[in-house]
């Protein structure tokens, strides 16, 4: 055997395996995933954690979890010119009473007898209650209000209370 012919014959094996591993990789794609791209997943965040706008880093968990709100009017049907007290009692997510929070009531008309406008603010008390008195004098036949209670460390939390007029 020559030089030539062994630099030829070993050129042309490196190019037939060249060839089959083409033709292999081309006619079978599914194996080529199996192995390359089987861990290539994109990454989901922790339970508990928001998305945060900052290069895809994620948002401190809020530890206290929601709030449960319950809002009541009693009596939830008044004449003009009379009071209802709307209740609202805040809760943590264990049920327990969640006290310190800042409640915000508001209306569309008529007045809170702390503030004179369509707005009350306070903070529920150790039982987790806020209470606040609203009246009309020139009054639509129903009122839905909003709640919106918030607390440091736990999710701000909205919810509505409803009185009729007659």
């Amino acid at each position: 055997m020559t030089k030539d012919s062994v630099k030829k014959g070993t050129l042309s094996q490196i190019i037939a395996a060249v060839v089959i591993a083409l033709l292999v990789g081309s006619t079978s794609p599914w194996w080529w995933n199996e192995i390359f791209h089987k861990n290539k997943t994109t990454p989901q965040p922790p339970p508990n954690y928001s998305s945060s706008t900052n290069k895809g880093t994620f948002a401190k968990p809020i530890l206290g979890g929601p709030i449960k709100i319950t809002a009541t009017t009693d009596p939830p049907v008044i004449s003009k010119g009379q009071k209802t007290t709307i209740n609202v009692f805040a809760q943590d997510s264990q049920g327990n009473p969640l006290s310190s929070a800042t409640v915000t009531l508001s209306a569309g008309g008529g007045k809170f007898d702390q503030t004179g406008t369509t707005k009350a603010a306070g903070q529920t008390d150790l039982a987790g209650v806020f209470r606040a008195y609203w009246s009309c004098d020139y009054c639509a036949p129903v009122y839905i209000g909003s709640v919106r209670v918030i607390k440091s460390g736990y999710e701000k939390a909205k919810s509505q209370w409803r009185v009729e007029i007659h």
